[in-house]
């Protein structure tokens, strides 16, 4: 019986007239809900009968203080073997530098007025060639006195072999002379032939023989000879050799391998990724710098082909991981296998397939993944993956024996 607004439920078996399209859509709902029905209670049970062996094993396994022993090989466990610590380079950011003792700032030795520059930057020049010609009343004065020394010396020498001047007037002209000439010729710095200045013009001269790096002079400028150093006329430079510069923390000095210089470094660009440099390194400071608290070392770097320019910025690769005395004791492992307990890092070496013992290591350096470590051996086999779940273990086993006066530390 239906009671009035209400919609009758119709048995499609129940009535001979219903159309067969309805019934087979009918039967099809049906199918697919209960089909639903049973990959939601299928993937349910899969799901719930699942379990991380390594959180749940089946059988739990055997705690004796630091050391775990698994009933059977643990999934999810990785791990790698222990390297010894010389094997190991590291990247230092490094500056390349013009090399001092190949390098030559030029500065006029008088006052005076450019008149023009006889070289550009980037030009090969010879020891005594020509880099410009200035004017300078200064070289012309100093030119007077030496012309006029000269003059005085003749005929001094003259009047002392006609005996009319003594020995000491002689020496008196002589050491005139010397000044005069010397003061004359600091603006020959390489020749000692004066025939190619006059008049108040001198020529400005390269001490040695290299490249024109760099040049700060134009036609008509003022100079002067007590201008500060970092204005130089024309910086000279072998650049076939270069300086390079790398700046080291206070703590990295114990992990220079060997700590005698020289040594070999090896020296990257990112102008030329896939290129290294080698050189070495020659000095080291006597030290540190009082505002970044660095240590600085000093590098040759070969530069034949002139690849290489002062002032880039490269990375510098040093053997690290030897400090003095202790070549036999430092190992290097990935960083991921050392875990913190408290204030003191430890690791979980693995003895068997299925036993691990945790091990408190000292850490002496982190290198781009790799640590740096005292306390373990060569070829031992580190837990990198799964090393906080074995420490989970340990608490929990710690947590189970109240009465054991060891603790097991706490949780990372």
């Amino acid at each position: 019986m239906t009671l009035p607004g209400e919609n009758p439920i119709v048995d499609p078996h129940s009535n001979p007239f219903t159309p067969l399209s309805q019934v087979l859509k009918l039967r099809w709902r049906l199918m697919l809900s209960w089909s639903i029905f049973a990959v939601i209670l299928v993937g349910g049970i899969f799901w719930l009968k699942q379990e991380d062996k390594r959180v749940r094993p089946g059988i739990p396994p055997t705690v004796n203080e630091s050391a775990i022993t698994f009933h059977q090989r643990p999934d999810g466990i990785r791990t790698e073997s222990v390297d010894a610590a010389a094997l190991i380079e590291t990247g230092f950011p490094g500056r390349l530098a013009w090399a001092e003792d190949r390098t030559s700032r030029v500065r006029s030795p008088f006052n005076g007025r450019v008149i023009r520059s006889l070289v550009k930057v980037g030009d090969r020049v010879q020891m005594g060639q020509p880099l410009a010609e200035i004017q300078s009343s200064e070289y012309a004065r100093a030119e007077a006195d030496y012309q006029l020394a000269e003059s005085s010396l003749q005929r001094a020498r003259l009047l002392f072999k006609a005996g009319i001047l003594s020995q000491r007037e002689l020496q008196i002209s002589e050491n005139e002379h010397k000044r005069a000439k010397a003061e004359f010729m600091r603006s020959q710095p390489a020749s000692d032939d004066p025939t190619d200045s006059a008049g108040g013009l001198f020529l400005l001269r390269s001490p040695i023989a290299g490249v024109v790096a760099e040049m700060s002079i134009n036609p008509g400028q003022e100079i002067r000879a007590d201008q500060e150093s970092s204005t130089a006329l024309f910086l000279v430079t072998d650049p076939s050799q270069l300086w390079v510069w790398i700046d080291l923390g206070e703590l990295d000095l114990r992990q220079i391998m060997p700590v005698r210089v020289p040594f070999p470094i090896s020296v990257s660009s990112l102008v030329f990724p896939d290129q290294p440099f080698s050189g070495s390194v020659v000095q080291f400071a006597e030290s540190l710098d009082p505002v970044t608290r660095t240590f600085r070392l000093r590098g040759i770097v070969p530069n034949q082909n002139r690849q290489l320019k002062g002032e880039m910025f490269v990375t510098v690769s040093l053997p690290v991981g030897l400090e003095s005395g202790a070549a036999d004791r430092l190992f290097s492992i990935p960083s991921t296998a050392v875990f913190l307990v408290g204030e003191k890092r430890y690791v979980f070496i693995q003895n068997s397939e299925t036993k691990y013992t945790r091990q408190e290591i000292r850490v002496i350096r982190e290198i781009a993944g790799r640590t740096i470590v005292m306390g373990l051996e060569i070829n031992q086999r580190v837990v990198t993956d799964g090393n906080l779940y074995m420490q989970q273990i340990l608490l929990r086993s710690a947590s189970a024996r109240p009465e054991s006066g060891t603790p097991q530390g706490s949780k990372p």
